[in-house]
């Protein structure tokens, strides 16, 4: 049997919670100390009335592959949001979230709300960047924010690193037209030029719209660069024509992977 640390048992019952090291996404007593952790911390600063405007949730120092660990949903789906809030952070513009989908499929009953009045905590939200990690595989998370996620104030959306169909990225860009000024979607994959030509469509017509990022997004399997000398790796529109001509060269990118 384990030793338990000096004073170990007197901090959890101070913090409420039992201690850890670090945070293992099939440890539920790793997931209940972080999950405190973010409790704390957003009640106080809360408290405090400092005017914090941006916030980062993840695990490491950058959003960059190998080096920042991604943190589990598990961590939004917590009771409080959904429970008459005492607080809320309305001096904060600007979130960032990298997280990972369900470990082993491991969720409970009624998380989308709970995970979705996370965001209630910021009414003053204008600035939100969500990065996924390994979503590609999973295509599970997605399409629940797409569907649920509604941010009033939201002016700049940045989302990266997931599998989506034309469907569910055109759902999120809808619910938050009538705000929306800039959006960028980085490793971003569709199926087939259809995908991409019908959400391109879509930010052209909205009527918010004054800038569109493209970053290394795939067709299928494939990179955009990998498929056409036309399309840089990095695509950024600032106009409503150029809008229509990407959308023409996808079209004859799509055309040359079929006929390959």
């Amino acid at each position: 049997m384990p030793r338990i640390p000096w004073g170990a048992s007197r901090l959890k019952r101070e913090v409420g919670s039992e201690l850890s090291r670090g945070f293992h996404p099939d440890n539920v007593e790793d997931e209940q100390f972080v999950q405190r952790i973010l409790q704390v911390m957003l009640s106080a600063v809360a408290k405090s009335e400092l005017p914090v405007e941006k916030l980062d949730f993840y695990l490491g120092h950058v959003d960059e592959p190998k080096s920042v660990n991604p943190i589990s949903l598990q961590l939004l789906d917590w009771p409080v949001y959904v429970s008459p809030i005492a607080w809320t952070l309305t001096s904060l513009t600007s979130l960032r979230l990298l997280i990972s989908p369900f470990y082993k499929n491991n969720r409970a009953y009624g998380w989308e709300k709970r995970a979705m009045g996370f965001f209630d905590l910021f009414p003053q939200l204008s600035r939100f960047s969500l990065a996924f990690d390994d979503e590609f595989n999973n295509h599970t998370i997605f399409p629940i924010f797409s569907e649920l996620l509604k941010i009033p104030q939201l002016r700049v959306m940045g989302l990266a690193r997931f599998e989506a169909t034309a469907a569910e990225l055109t759902k999120i860009l809808l619910q938050h037209q009538s705000t929306l000024e800039e959006i960028t979607l980085r490793e971003v994959e569709m199926d087939g030029a259809g995908s991409w030509t019908s959400v391109l469509s879509t930010v052209r017509d909205m009527r918010q719209f004054h800038n569109f990022t493209m970053k290394q997004c795939l067709i299928g399997d494939w990179f955009f660069t990998d498929v056409s000398g036309e399309i840089d790796e990095v695509v950024s529109i600032k106009d409503r024509e150029r809008i229509e001509e990407l959308a023409a060269q996808i079209e004859i990118a799509s055309a040359e992977m079929a006929a390959k």
